[in-house]
């Protein structure tokens, strides 16, 4: 007797492994898990998976009598009030309950009275684990005409349980690395198309230079500076862009570092102020500062998050206008940069990823650029010790 209820153990395991691993979509074999495990290991099963932000999800709640699971679900209320559940949360261990009478301490009278009236007599919850932290749980409950659970079908669930979180954990593993391939080719998509473009440009005008010498003739001084002009304005992107590029580098490797050093704020703002509104004539930049703001930071990385916003303000303001900075020190312990433009505006629904890494909130706009000056300003920002914005 006992050889044979541990073959069915066995077989239990091997059939809910062969469904754990049929399917990516974790949520659907949890479901058929659930289903599998209604009748064999319990007369009644919930899943409930922690998502991301640590929220709790049902996934499943199966019953032998499947008209009254919805009843189940809704009586055996949202998991992460219920104590059994919070303790395996909390200890990464199963919890095993052979009589509701147990639940006393944990439970109000009218939630054990309601298990009552589901037929409940005894349950026990087991983690779903994996890679050493918890991810949910699933909730055995028998009724009262099987016999009172035991340590032998608690360490059942609970291998149950930690291949139900393997399988979880490869899921979202494997989201992931679809993510992050997805976000590689884009990438490399936008990298390729914004170096390809001054690179274009860059060997037009030296084409036309070339030709123009090679019939033993000087270019004409308005091609010359057109010329040069162009020259010098492609090389400075592409210096950019590939100093973004680094940057990323830098901090994926933990290395990009911050020197600091004595410096006056309002001297380093005025002097990118000036050196963007000489490059564009459509814009009035006005700086509001007090005459000196000191700070102990690295002047070259402040720089490069001052200009980087302002590029931006004029960027997204293709129609020109006014473009207003303002830098003061609320508190001692604070100081603060205000760019502020009048042109297209960050839609509300793209603010949460402005500061992520390529992207773009205009990105269908064609506005150029890798989407990566704002998260490395940010990153900058916060390697000072500087709080978020």
């Amino acid at each position: 007797m006992q050889a044979e209820a541990a073959e069915q153990r066995v077989a239990f395991l091997a059939e809910a492994s062969t469904r754990l691993a049929s399917s990516l979509d974790y949520e659907l074999t949890l479901r058929n898990v659930a289903e599998l495990a209604v009748p064999t290991l319990a007369d009644a099963c919930i899943v409930d998976v922690l998502t991301e932000e640590g929220d709790v999800h049902r996934v499943a709640a199966t019953r032998v009598d499947a008209v009254a699971e919805g009843e189940l679900a809704s009586r055996w209320s949202t998991s992460i009030e219920s104590e059994p559940f919070v303790m395996a949360l909390r200890t990464s261990e199963s919890v095993l309950y052979q009589d509701l009478s147990d639940l006393r301490e944990l439970l109000d009278s009218d939630r054990l009275e309601a298990l009552r009236s589901l037929g409940v007599h005894s349950m026990m919850v087991a983690p779903l684990a994996g890679r050493g932290r918890v991810l949910g749980a699933i909730t055995c409950f028998g009724f009262e005409h099987r016999t009172p659970y035991t340590p032998i079908e608690q360490a059942l669930a609970e291998e149950l349980g930690r291949r139900c979180g393997m399988a979880i954990d490869n899921a979202r593993l494997h989201a992931e690395a679809q993510r992050a391939t997805r976000l590689r080719d884009e990438f490399l998509s936008v990298a390729a198309h914004e170096l390809k473009t001054p690179m274009t440009t860059l060997r037009g005008y030296v084409q036309v230079l070339g030709r123009a010498t090679l019939r033993g003739q000087l270019p004409s001084p308005p091609l010359l500076q057109r010329s040069v002009h162009a020259i010098d304005t492609q090389s400075e992107k592409l210096v950019r862009l590939t100093e973004q590029l680094l940057d990323v580098s830098r901090l994926e490797a933990g290395k990009l570092r911050v020197s600091r050093s004595a410096v006056d704020l309002v001297k380093l703002v005025r002097g990118i102020v000036d050196s963007v509104q000489e490059s564009t004539d459509k814009h009035t930049i006005r700086l509001a500062a007090p005459e000196t703001c000191p700070a102990w930071a690295d002047p070259m990385r402040l720089d490069q998050v001052v200009a980087n916003l302002l590029d931006n303000a004029v960027k997204y303001s293709p129609n020109g206008g006014p473009i207003e900075v303002t830098l003061h020190q609320p508190d001692p312990t604070r100081i603060e940069l205000i760019v502020r433009d009048w042109g297209l505006g960050i839609p509300p629904d793209r603010r949460d990823n402005l500061f992520g890494r390529f992207y773009q909130a205009h990105g269908e706009g064609h506005f150029g650029g890798l989407g990566l000056g704002l998260y490395v300003s940010r990153q900058i920002v916060e390697l000072h010790g500087y709080p978020r914005a």
